[in-house]
């Protein structure tokens, strides 16, 4: 999320849950989004919907811009 946004705690546990699962697939680095989001999925943290995969996007751009991209 963008400075200045204060970021709901959905989303800052998902940014948790993005840790955990890119450091347990570290052999795996880079990993995709789309890698990211199923895992996500599968560990039922977020619904399989076209619209929670534009959440994790935008969530993952934000990561890259404050340089905490991890497996990526």
């Amino acid at each position: 999320m963008g400075r200045g946004r204060k970021q709901s705690s959905k989303t800052l546990y998902i940014k948790e849950q993005i840790g955990a699962i890119s450091e347990s697939l570290r052999d795996y680095w880079p990993l995709t989004l789309r890698q990211l989001y199923y895992q996500l999925v599968a560990k039922e943290i977020i619904e399989n919907c076209e619209a929670q995969y534009q959440r994790l996007s935008r969530i993952m751009t934000a990561c890259g811009t404050e340089g905490r991209c991890p497996g990526r």
